[in-house]
């Protein structure tokens, strides 16, 4: 719903709320102390959320797409009212019939199928490692609602971070080095002494401040980096990973506690987070990059192609020689046509 010149702004600014009611969390559960009434009184704003129903539009391009077209006509008009434009009277809107996406259209080609499942992974890690230090805090010692509340402050500098690199050092190094430097800080909390639990505490943070970055940025880096013909199923089936990471987060956390090695959980989550970091480097950087739209441009981004590749109006036609066909030009050929 957002701009291309808004897209990150957006993107990244909207998480500084889930923060914000992230620290307010540290003082409701300090005021209290009863688990049920807490529940209730977090659950109960949700309600709210139906409201949303009654101010929040549809998609234009899902309204054209349904044949909903007096409805799209609308909408589209009140959004050229409200920025100031006027739309002319005869207005016409074609919207290009999609082909459904389905999951397995994800695996189907060879580049496609190998940065799907590098975006998974980090999903996976992402949401393992954000979760497991927010539900670690009773473990650094020290006041743990106090910790909490911390370990909400961190996020609000560390989405402005990531505000600031994503367009300047791109979404790839910034996603890559927010998650080893993570990474690092949480192994660097394995050889601290108990008596020093102040400087555990000062890890965990750096830790969760780069893990918070990474994890607001991966949403921009993924919706520009799967064409957009599958970019709803690839997002959502990463997020269902990330879902899978957030389960699994509790028991990692705990694993210390039953196997009498407090450190066991942070070597975990240490070590994935400089592996995800590390792969994400596979991955084709965004920034300033003419985004693929079918899946055919998707398998050539980012890649070096030969000499006889040629752009034209932004989209680039690869030749295949006659004499030898490539397996995958009946499905890039189809693909490109119907995404």
């Amino acid at each position: 719903m957002a701009g291309t010149d808004w897209r990150v702004f957006v993107g990244t600014v909207m998480w500084l709320f889930w923060s914000g009611f992230y620290i307010a969390l540290a003082g409701i559960a300090y005021l209290i102390r009863d688990w049920f009434i807490l529940q209730l009184v977090l659950a109960a704003p949700c309600a709210i959320l139906l409201i949303y129903f009654c101010f929040i539009d549809e998609s234009a391009r899902w309204l054209y797409s349904v044949g909903r077209h007096e409805e799209g006509d609308q909408l589209l008009r009140r959004i050229a009212k409200t920025n100031g434009k006027s739309l002319p009277e005869d207005l016409k809107v074609t919207v290009k019939k999609e082909k459904k996406a389905y999951i397995y259209d994800l695996l189907r080609t060879p580049t496609i199928r190998k940065r799907s499942i590098n975006l998974f992974f980090n999903w996976f890690v992402n949401s393992l490692v954000y979760y497991g230090l927010s539900l670690n805090v009773s473990d650094l010692g020290g006041n743990v609602y106090l910790n909490f509340f911390i370990s909400g402050a961190v996020e609000i500098p560390a989405y402005l971070f990531a505000l600031f690199t994503l367009d300047r050092i791109g979404r790839r190094w910034s996603i890559a080095g927010c998650m080893v430097v993570g990474g690092v800080a949480l192994l660097a909390i394995i050889p601290v002494p108990k008596d020093l639990n102040a400087l555990s505490v000062t890890f965990a943070m750096v830790g969760k401040f780069a893990i918070t970055a990474s994890f607001g940025n991966i949403y921009i880096f993924s919706a520009e980096l799967f064409p957009t013909c599958i970019r709803s199923v690839g997002v959502t089936t990463s997020s269902t990973f990330a879902r899978i990471g957030g389960v699994i987060a509790p028991l990692i956390a705990d694993l210390g506690k039953f196997t009498n090695f407090k450190p066991l959980s942070m070597i975990i989550f240490g070590v994935l987070s400089i592996l995800a970091g590390l792969l994400a480097l596979l991955l084709p950087e965004t920034l300033h990059q003419n985004l693929p739209e079918t899946l055919a441009d998707a398998e050539t981004f980012g890649l070096k192609m030969p000499k006889d590749t040629e752009e034209r109006n932004g989209v680039l036609e690869v030749p295949s020689p006659e004499d030898e066909p490539s397996p995958w030009d009946p499905i890039l050929a189809d693909n490109s046509t119907k995404c």
